[in-house]
């Protein structure tokens, strides 16, 4: 898993990938954090070149909103 949940001062998470350093969220809760990590993990095993509409059906199949 390339991604990284960290601790901000205000007690909320930022989720950041491990390999880029790029932030995908910024302050959330950890539990939005994890569930953010899990839809992106599913995401990544789809094929890029699936058209957008087609990728949120199988996601929601697969029990994602």
């Amino acid at each position: 898993m390339p991604w990284d949940i960290r601790p901000n001062e205000d007690g909320t998470v930022r989720v950041v990938n491990k390999e880029t350093g790029k932030v995908h969220a910024k302050r959330t809760t950890p539990e939005k954090a994890a569930a953010q990590i899990r839809v992106m993990s599913e995401a990544e095993g789809l094929d890029w070149e699936t058209p957008k509409h087609k990728a949120d059906k199988i996601l929601k199949r697969r029990g994602y909103k």
